[in-house]
């Protein structure tokens, strides 16, 4: 069949290994050892990632077989075990593209048996690794063929460049509409990818003169890069400026309104106080009003008090003068009485005990006040001793005119 399987330490033990197939690297867990038929007679179990497949006088056993199933081998039993784990094959191709370019392509194709029902009738699954070797050979010939088909008609730099859009896809496509489970003539395995690994150019001169374009296609691109990002650079700087000028014209009148705000308040603040000011000075002059009023009505209560005090004092002593004017009018009238009623040795003896003492102090109070001088007067020189009689003869006179006077007014 082409190959020779990798030997394994251990009989019936599944392990990853790579097999090389007429070029091709197949991946796979399989267990090495002998084929699943060569069991005549005994029990047979598929492990959970396999198919078993019972056939049993020609017919399909459905009920004995299914995935991970395990069945008891007659002699006249036919029995396959399908893996239904994921593979991978590494091909390689070489072709002369379009531009006559020796180039040489290496992919890889991951894969997966659906049906075991399906490929189990167009592959021989009695020797496992056999059959998993031929389907992988299979399908990395169809990749290969297909792969240079596309290969030979495209450039080398669409090859290049192009490899993982329209060579992969293509792969996948033609090779699904063969191998394809859900096709009806399909052989039941699901390609569930195909990735083109490496494009090499197998001229190295011609290699390194597609190198020296494209470095310097990337050179130039780098530069032109490098520009743009300069201009670009240089824009955002002078957005960037713009913006910082817009951002400090912002602060600035931000700035610059907080100063009005500041400012108004202190002038809202400077009002409130003067009109604070004005309304203490209001009520500190209606205050000095009220006290020069309050004081205004306490003196003239005083006065008021102290005119009616003085009147009340005038009024008392006017009572008291009329009570010793009344007193002294009873007591001359008592007096006259007595004295009308008295004899003559009587008032000489009342003149003696109360006139001469007047007369005697009348004298003593003009001799303390008067000096010895002789004064020149219009009878002609008068002496001091003239002078006090004088005055004697005058209280003896007011003394008999009060006399009479009292005498007169009791004959009345």
């Amino acid at each position: 069949m082409g190959g020779a399987a990798k030997p394994s330490s251990t009989l019936m033990k599944a392990e990853t290994s790579v097999d090389i197939l007429d070029g091709h690297e197949l991946v796979t867990n399989s267990p090495d050892g002998p084929p699943d038929g060569a069991v005549r007679f005994g029990y047979v179990s598929a492990q959970p990632s396999e198919f078993l497949v019972v056939y049993r006088d020609g017919k399909l056993r459905e009920r004995a077989s299914g995935q991970g199933a395990r069945c008891f081998k007659l002699p006249g039993d036919s029995v396959a075990i399908i893996p239904t784990t994921l593979k991978e094959v590494v091909f390689k191709a070489n072709q002369i593209t379009a531009d006559n370019v020796d180039v040489r392509l290496r992919g890889i194709v991951v894969y997966r048996i659906a049906e075991p029902l399906r490929i189990y009738k167009l592959i021989n699954f009695t020797h496992r690794q056999h059959a998993e070797a031929k389907l992988a050979r299979m399908i990395a010939d169809m990749c290969r063929s297909t792969a240079k088909w596309l290969v030979a008609n495209m450039g080398v730099q669409e090859c290049v460049r192009r490899r993982k859009e329209e060579i992969a896809a293509a792969l996948k496509r033609e090779l699904a509409l063969v191998v394809s489970a859900s096709g009806e003539e399909g052989w039941g395995v699901d390609i569930v990818t195909i990735d083109i690994q490496d494009i090499y150019v197998q001229d190295q001169q011609l290699f390194l003169s597609l190198q020296a374009k494209f470095k310097s296609e990337k050179e130039r691109e780098a530069r032109l890069a490098a520009i743009e990002t300069r201009r670009e650079i240089d824009k955002r700087e002078l957005e960037a400026q713009g913006e910082l000028s817009k951002e400090r014209h912002a602060q600035a009148m931000a700035q610059a309104e907080m100063a009005a705000a500041q400012k108004l308040a202190e002038l809202e603040q400077q009002k409130q106080h003067d009109e604070g000011k004005f309304e203490l000075e209001r009520l500190r002059a209606e205050q000095v009003e009220r006290l020069a009023h309050l004081k205004a009505e306490q003196a003239v209560a005083r006065e008021r008090l102290t005119s009616e005090a003085a009147l009340e004092r005038e009024k008392l002593s006017a009572q008291a003068a009329r009570l010793r004017f009344d007193e002294q009018v009873n007591e001359l009238r008592a007096r006259i009485d007595a004295e009308n009623s008295a004899s003559p040795a009587s008032l000489q003896r009342s003149f003696m005990e109360k006139a001469l003492p007047v007369v005697a102090q009348t004298v003593a109070e003009s001799m303390g006040n008067v000096r010895l001088s002789v004064v020149q007067g219009a009878g002609g020189v008068v002496s001091p001793f003239q002078l006090v009689l004088q005055s004697v003869m005058d209280v003896f006179e007011q003394y008999a005119g009060a006399k009479e006077r009292a005498g007169g007014s009791a004959a009345k």
